[in-house]
């Protein structure tokens, strides 16, 4: 694309010398909305599930008090982190960083 300079990264920040890649930059860093129905199918989806383990799969009760345990967990995270209470999450990484 000619006419299109990106400047090297000076701290966090870029410089742009085209008027429209700056305004596709800004739309691509727009937060990401997820309506509230959403977030609780999802709840009712995994209590489903974690219901249908609990119930339906014959396993020692260590073994269903642990699932029951890493379920809430990470369902606690999850809300934790799509209300915007903890960012934690963006930050693991799992393998090399690339």
């Amino acid at each position: 694309m000619e006419g299109i300079r990106i400047a090297p990264q000076v701290g966090p920040y870029f410089v742009y010398s085209n008027r429209a890649v700056a305004a596709q930059i800004k739309d691509n860093k727009k937060e990401k909305v997820m309506p509230l129905i959403t977030v609780l199918v999802i709840l009712i989806v995994v209590g489903v599930l974690v219901w249908l383990v609990n119930t339906q799969i014959p396993m020692v009760a260590w073994m269903k008090t642990l699932i029951n345990v890493l379920a809430v967990v990470f369902v606690c995270l999850w809300l934790l982190q799509i209300f915007g209470l903890w960012a934690g999450l963006g930050d693991i990484r799992v393998g090399p960083v690339r």
